[in-house]
């Protein structure tokens, strides 16, 4: 430990400079900060293994990560989802302008520690009747940017329930819009909302058709035969709503004004 605090001490005489450059790569423990703190009470600290996470000379306790891990960490303290902290301001900063290096980059609010779950009493029944943050936290880890399913809502209807992935993050929950001009509800699809007329009947939602066994052309739906229709190309579905007042024409295979709809 005195190594280590000898070492850090020496280079925070050298520069303030040195010290952003060097401080990612010391392997700092809890015991060293201590001392640390001791000998430079203003200083703060990345730490040197979690992006999220640095040390605040100033604050000898965050309550709340205490909370957290059951023992006290002095100095220690965390930044809040989803911020990271930053090596060149020394400061909790939007994670989009954030370089971590070598720190591990945490993307989901559950794996920021002081999110993580302790109940109110430490008891069985506690535990029972408490909700932990993986409860109403989905997860965008491993998602490309765009609107998906939120897998944490079921049993609520057809309501279209997303969740808004940006860099693996969830940067938004909610309810999908309707489909203004589909006149129709919409449900997270492939990264958007869309009308359950442009899904494909294989999702949980979806009414538009397959194309088995049809051949390249257009096609009136089952369910709605006037004023919007579907294509098969090369065996996708794809569907397409008559704009205004027009209706399909089942002999042009096209919208027109004034066209009588055949159900």
């Amino acid at each position: 430990m005195a190594r280590n605090v000898n070492k850090l001490t020496k280079k925070l005489e050298m520069s303030d400079l040195a010290l952003m450059t060097l401080q990612p790569l010391i392997n700092l423990t809890d015991s060293d900060m201590v001392e640390i703190c001791k000998k430079h009470p203003s200083l703060v600290l990345a730490h040197p293994r979690i992006c999220q996470q640095y040390y605040n000379c100033s604050m000898k306790e965050d309550v709340d990560l205490s909370f957290r891990y059951r023992v006290r960490r002095l100095y220690l303290t965390e930044c809040y989802y989803p911020d990271l902290f930053s090596t060149e301001t020394l400061e909790c900063e939007n994670f989009t302008e954030v370089k971590c290096g070598n720190r591990y980059e945490v993307k989901w609010i559950c794996r920021y520690d002081r999110n993580t779950f302790r109940p109110l009493y430490d008891s069985p029944k506690a535990m029972f009747y408490s909700q932990s943050c993986l409860d109403v936290n989905p997860i965008c880890v491993g998602y490309p940017d765009g609107i998906y399913d939120n897998e944490l809502i079921k049993g609520r209807g057809p309501l279209g329930f997303y969740k808004k992935c940006y860099k693996e993050r969830v940067i938004e929950t909610g309810v999908c819009p309707n489909a203004e001009n589909w006149h129709s509800r919409a449900y997270p699809y492939k990264g958007h909302c869309v009308s359950a007329f442009e899904i494909p009947m294989f999702h949980k939602f979806g009414l538009l058709p397959p194309c088995f066994g049809n051949s390249d052309g257009s096609y009136q739906y089952p369910n709605r035969p006037c004023d919007a229709y579907y294509t098969c190309i090369n065996g996708t579905a794809k569907g397409i709503k008559c704009p205004g007042s027009q209706l399909f024409n089942v002999v042009t295979g096209t919208c027109m004004e004034g066209a009588q709809c055949v159900e």
